[in-house]
């Protein structure tokens, strides 16, 4: 999510000739990021913190909220601006823009295979319980 559609075309461009297999869907508000989050599955998130009328932090608290399995990467010039915010915590990965073509696909990458790993972990049952250890004896 970006409101600045230069960036968003020149991400998507990267992602789709690095990644042609990848499924992308871009949006431009919150508002529009919740329509696409609640319509699809998504396994990474990829929001700006500072946006004309928007909030990438709400974002990042929504998708916490409903769709913990799935990873959020901020992207974002002006990320000193929120360190230590609580939202933050919830993040797998910080990029500055402008980011390198390797270091944005390395990034995702990573994050796609947590989201990946956490799906997995969320969906297998629980073990079951272990048997109590014998007891030993002890003379009296």
């Amino acid at each position: 999510m970006d409101d600045d559609q230069t960036v968003l075309r020149g991400v998507v461009r990267v992602l789709r000739a690095a990644r042609p297999k990848w499924e992308l869907a871009v949006a431009n508000s919150t508002r529009s990021a919740q329509i696409e989050l609640f319509d699809r599955q998504f396994d990474v998130v990829v929001t700006e913190l500072e946006m004309s009328g928007t909030d990438g932090l709400e974002l990042i608290e929504l998708v916490a909220h409903h769709c913990p399995e799935v990873s959020c990467v901020v992207h974002s010039a002006r990320i000193d601006r929120f360190v230590g915010h609580p939202s933050l915590a919830r993040v797998t990965a910080l990029i500055r823009k402008p980011a390198a073509e390797p270091h944005l696909i390395g990034t995702l990458n990573d994050a796609l295979w947590a989201s990946v790993t956490a799906r997995r972990h969320a969906s297998r049952p629980p073990p079951p319980p272990a048997e109590p250890a014998p007891r030993a004896h002890r003379p009296v």
